[in-house]
């Protein structure tokens, strides 16, 4: 037989304290902080993944031709700050996109020798020149690695137009320029009316961007 407490000197009994459970939560409330802050993450992450679906749907232009191009949104185009960029003449000496205007519209086709769309690009719009004598088109060849190599695509793809080089991506850079080719249609007045990135890869394709000139 267990011996019962005694009394203490006051003739109080002392009561044992009663043990947890085993495998009880000592606290209570921490299950709910827990699934609040589960809760909080899985709504941060939705938060983010809504964000960035909005901006590619966004991004996603789709054109007359049907193909998709990737844009960036960014600032407008400051067609002075463009015009201006200086650039190397192939012959030498420097010169500027603005010494190109000649009272008429003009396109502008950012290019370089390692571009293979490029390639399959530019006899379009050198036939696109002779079919619109009333539009201006210049070739740039920016940050190309090698003044030989572009001679050589010049030559390769048989265009007439003038082409001048941007060794420091000047333009490239003021054109917003996402890759290679990137093709700018600039009114007569010396405003940009129309970019886009990636080739023409069609005559009726390159004729729709350029009546945009009107």
């Amino acid at each position: 037989m267990a011996d019962s407490p005694e009394p203490d000197a006051g003739g109080t009994t002392p009561t044992a304290e009663p043990s947890e459970p085993t495998g009880a939560d000592p606290s209570p409330g921490r299950r709910g902080r827990t699934l609040d802050g589960r809760t909080l993450a899985i709504a941060a992450v939705l938060g983010v993944a809504a964000a960035l679906l909005t901006v590619l749907i966004a991004s996603v232009v789709i054109d007359d031709g049907g193909s998709t191009n990737a844009m960036v949104l960014q600032d407008p185009i400051d067609a002075d700050a463009l015009l201006s960029q200086p650039l190397d003449r192939v012959g030498g000496g420097t010169t500027d996109l603005a010494s190109f205007q000649e009272g008429q519209p003009m396109l502008v086709n950012l290019w370089q020798s390692a571009c293979a769309p490029c390639v399959h690009e530019m006899p379009l719009l050198n036939d696109a020149q002779t079919a619109n004598p009333d539009v201006t088109f210049v070739g740039v060849a920016t940050q190309e690695p090698s003044l030989k190599d572009a001679k050589a695509l010049a030559k390769q793809t048989g265009i007439t137009y003038p082409w001048v080089l941007d060794p420091m991506g000047g333009v490239f850079y003021e054109a917003g320029g996402q890759g290679m080719p990137t093709t700018l249609l600039i009114s007569k007045s010396g405003s940009v009316i129309d970019t886009k990135s990636g080739p023409f890869t069609s005559a009726g394709q390159l004729q729709a961007f350029l009546d945009q000139a009107g």
